[in-house]
C-alpha cells in the first residue's frame, strides 16, 4: 500500500509540474533553467560527496583524465 501511495504522489507531482509549465508557457525557459539548476544542485551537494565517500572506502579514488 505504501508503494502505491508513493507512486501516486510522484505521479501527482509530475502532473502538477507539467500543468504549471503549460500554464506559464511564456516563461518556460526560466522554468527549464530552474529545473536544470536544481538537478545540478542535487548532484553537487548530495550524490557527488556520497560517490567520493564510497570510492574512499573501496580505496579507489576517481581521477580526472
Amino acid at each position: 500500500m505504501t508503494g502505491f501511495l508513493l507512486a501516486l504522489a510522484a505521479f501527482s507531482a509530475t502532473v502538477a509540474g507539467g500543468l504549471f509549465a503549460l500554464r506559464f508557457r511564456a516563461g518556460l525557459h526560466f522554468i527549464l533553467a530552474f529545473t536544470a539548476g536544481v538537478l545540478l544542485g542535487v548532484v553537487s551537494f548530495d550524490i557527488l560527496p556520497e560517490i567520493f565517500g564510497l570510492a574512499r572506502r573501496k580505496a579507489s579514488m576517481p581521477r580526472a583524465q
